[in-house]
C-alpha cells in the first residue's frame, strides 16, 4: 500500500510538471515515511503467540521474545528496502528518511532495567532504535526530542535528558561510526511552557541548549527544525518568532559553515587530449560562522559531471565539483589537441635493411622534423629498432632529439 501511494503521489507531481512547466517535484527534498514510526506492542501481531511468516519470506514465533525482537527489526529492515526502490525507481535523486521520538519518551526504557523493553514485550509504543534503523535502506534519520523533566532538578539537567533518551535509541559507537554516511537530524524539537515555568528565558535556554548539545561533537546531529517556528497554534510550547523573535538573539554555539569557495591557484588546468583530470593542488576554503577558516583537498569523489567532459577532445572544458553534498563549484580547463606519433611501415623497415646507407642521405644537418612529427612520442616506436641497421637507429634518434628541441621551443614561446 505504501508502495502504490509513493508511486501516486511522484506520478501526480510529474504529470503537473509536464503539463504546467513547472519543476516541483525538484522542490522535494525528501519522502518520510512516518512523521513518528513505532510499533504498537499491545497490537497484532505482537500481542499474539502464534507463528506467522512475514512479508520478507521469514517465519517468527511471536510467543517468543527473540522472535518477536527479530520480526520487528528485520521486517522494518524488509520495508524500507521496499520503499526506498519505489522511490528512487520514481525519482534516482531523491532522498528517503524516517522520523521517530525516543524509546525513553514512551515510558518503556529505563537504565535500571534496559533491556526490559526486548521482544516489545509490553504494551505502547516501540520505536525502532537507532542501530536497526541506520542499517535500513533510507538516507537519514529524524529522531524528535523534547525536555519535558522540571528544568530546576539536577537529576534533570539537558545533558542527563538527553543523554538518557539516546541511550533508550542503543545511541553508542556503532551508530555514531554509521553516521558518517547516514546522517541524524532533529527535525522536531522544542520546549513547553510547563517545564519552564512559564518563563521566556527558561525556554530560549532549552532550546538553544539542545541545538548546541545535540550538534556538537558529542552527538553530531547534521541540522535541525524548531517545533515551532512560525506559528502560535499550540500555545503550550514557545514559538521561535514570540517576543519579536528574541530567541534568534540568544547564544547559539554551533560552528556552522558560512562560505565556501574554490581555489585553483595550485592545481592543473592545462591538458592535452587523452589526458585524465588531476585534482591535486585543487582546495576548497571554509570559512566558519566563528571567524576560523581551513582547506579541504579536492578528491576525485567529488567530480560531479565526469560523463559530460570528454577529455579526448580539444577545448575549454567546464568541471564541476560537489563539495559537501550541497554545493555545485564550477572551472575551466583547457585541453589542447595532443600530437598522435605517425604510424611506422614496418615492412617497409625490414626491405631496406640492407641498403641503410640511402635512409640517411640528410644525415649532413638537413630537417629531420618531418620524420619525428615534432614530437617526442616517436619514442613509441623502440619496438622497431630491432628489425633496423645501426644507421637507421641514428636516424631516429636523431630525428627524437630534434622533435624534442621543436618540443621545448614551443613551451618557451608560449
Amino acid at each position: 500500500g505504501k508502495k502504490m501511494y509513493v508511486e501516486a503521489l511522484m506520478t501526480y507531481f510529474q504529470e503537473y510538471d509536464r503539463n504546467n512547466g513547472t519543476q516541483l517535484v525538484n522542490t522535494i527534498f525528501a519522502l518520510s515515511n512516518d512523521n513518528e514510526s513505532y510499533y504498537n506492542g499491545g497490537a497484532w501481531p505482537f500481542n499474539t503467540k502464534d507463528t506467522l511468516t512475514f512479508a520478507n519470506g521469514k517465519t517468527y514465533n511471536m510467543g517468543n521474545k527473540d522472535d518477536r525482537q527479530a520480526a520487528a527489526d528485520e521486517g522494518k529492515l524488509y520495508f524500507y528496502e521496499q520503499i526506498s526502490k519505489k522511490i528512487k525507481e520514481m525519482d534516482s535523486e531523491l532522498l528517503f528518511c524516517e522520523g521517530t521520538f525516543t524509546l525513553f519518551a514512551t515510558n518503556n526504557y529505563s537504565d535500571e532495567n534496559p533491556t526490559g523493553n526486548y521482544g516489545i514485550s509490553n504494551t505502547g509504543a516501540f520505536p525502532t532504535t537507532l542501530d536497526v534503523m541506520l542499517r535500513s535502506a533510507i538516507d537519514f534519520m529524524d529522531v524528535h526530542l523534547y525536555y519535558t523533566a522540571d528544568m530546576n532538578s539536577a537529576d534533570s539537567t539537558m545533558d542527563k535528558i538527553i543523554a538518557v533518551n539516546m541511550r533508550s535509541m542503543k545511541y553508542g559507537p556503532e551508530v555514531r561510526a554509521m553516521q558518517a554516511k547516514k546522517p541524524i537530524i532533529m527535525g522536531e524539537f522544542g520546549a513547553f511552557r510547563s517545564n519552564t515555568k512559564n518563563d521566556f528565558e527558561n525556554g530560549k535556554e532549552i532550546i538553544l541548549g539542545k541545538i548546541n548539545l545535540l550538534l556538537s561533537d558529542t552527538y553530531a546531529f547534521q541540522g535541525f527544525m524548531v517545533w515551532q517556528l512560525n506559528e502560535f497554534k499550540q500555545t503550550e510550547l514557545y514559538c521561535m518568532l514570540e517576543d519579536d523573535a528574541k530567541f534568534l538573539e540568544g547564544d547559539l554555539k554551533y560552528i556552522y559553515l558560512e562560505t565556501a569557495e574554490l581555489i585553483t591557484d595550485d592545481g592543473k588546468t592545462d591538458y592535452v587530449t587523452g589526458e585524465t583530470l588531476d585534482f591535486n593542488g585543487l582546495k576548497v576554503r571554509c570559512t566558519y560562522s566563528d571567524g576560523s577558516t581551513k582547506d579541504i583537498a579536492v578528491t576525485s569523489d567529488m567530480y560531479w559531471n565526469e560523463e559530460d567532459v570528454d577529455m579526448n577532445v580539444a577545448g575549454e572544458k567546464t568541471i564541476e565539483l560537489l563539495f559537501d553534498e550541497w554545493k555545485i563549484f564550477e572551472y575551466t580547463i583547457h585541453v589542447e589537441q595532443g600530437v598522435t606519433p605517425p604510424v611506422e611501415d614496418s615492412s617497409s623497415s625490414s626491405n631496406n635493411s640492407g641498403d641503410s646507407d640511402s635512409s640517411i642521405d640528410n644525415s649532413s644537418g638537413n630537417d629531420f622534423s618531418a620524420a619525428s612529427s615534432g614530437d617526442s612520442g616517436a619514442s613509441e616506436k623502440s619496438g622497431c629498432f630491432g628489425t633496423m641497421q645501426p644507421s637507421g637507429l641514428v636516424l631516429i634518434i636523431g630525428a627524437l632529439c630534434l622533435g624534442y628541441l621543436n618540443k621545448k621551443k614551443k613551451e618557451i614561446r608560449g
